[in-house]
């Protein structure tokens, strides 16, 4: 029951802001698995952040808060990229990159606090320079690299890159993030299952995976009630406990 109610506040909370929720999840796993190594930890992060997203994605499909095109561009970017992060998890120390990755969320953070919400409208997505994309789609690389490299989704850069730097108003971001989301971490999912990190048998992640699904849902209804700017303000705190999780 305890899994149940972690995977519905994880569910919950990421799909209110567009992230996968990893951020929430990793500390707790950490502290209740002292002695799994950090691999088992992020595939276990990874894959409530799959069931999480995908679940909050149908949502967010029906209520046309997804920007298709968008969301393919950063999907197609972002798969390399979760690959090598599911790669280099069991080859690479996490120190230096945890301490590096940390000190940049946490100014992100300062930074994403203070910015007003963008008042760009869908119709503005449709014009958007190619070089726009091509600089996204980089960037969604290596998100999609750390992302799982950490097992935190992704979703605390792709939701900022998308309203910022692309216009998106914030409803429509944290729709897109969703899906960019679900595809990436269903496949960087299944490479730590055929690696033989998870064992898709152990109750602990259908328990999770099971709230997180119902959480998700409960997520996507309240965002329709919360505006733009108080999502950004959410997410802002939420990179900075990322980052200073990461940093500790």
């Amino acid at each position: 029951m305890l899994f149940i109610l972690l995977g519905g506040l994880v569910g919950a909370i990421g799909t209110l802001i567009g992230v996968g929720g990893g951020f929430i999840l990793i500390p707790v796993l950490l502290f209740l698995f002292p002695e799994n190594g950090s691999v088992w930890i992020t595939a276990v992060s990874l894959w409530v952040v799959a069931m999480n997203s995908t679940s909050g994605s149908v949502t967010y499909y029906f209520k046309n808060r997804i920007h298709v095109k968008t969301a393919m561009v950063f999907i197609l970017a972002s798969l390399p990229g979760a690959l090598i992060g599911v790669w280099l998890g069991h080859f690479v120390d996490r120190s230096v990159f945890e301490k590096i990755f940390a000190l940049c969320l946490i100014s992100y953070s300062a930074v994403l606090f203070f910015k007003k919400e963008s008042a760009a409208t869908v119709l503005h997505q449709s014009i958007l320079a190619r070089q726009v994309y091509v600089l996204c789609g980089v960037v969604s690389f290596f998100v999609g690299m750390l992302a799982s490299f950490f097992g935190i989704g992704g979703g605390v850069i792709h939701v900022p890159l998308l309203s910022n730097l692309m216009g998106f108003p914030v409803h429509l971001a944290t729709g897109t993030s969703q899906v960019i989301l679900a595809v990436t971490a269903i496949v960087a999912t299944i490479s730590h299952l055929v690696s033989g990190d998870l064992n898709w048998q152990d109750p602990l992640l259908w328990q999770i995976g099971l709230g997180a699904v119902v959480g998700a849902q409960i997520g996507a209804k309240l965002s329709a009630k919360v505006s733009g700017r108080v999502i950004l303000k959410i997410l802002s705190v939420a990179l900075f406990i990322v980052g200073v999780r990461l940093f500790a």
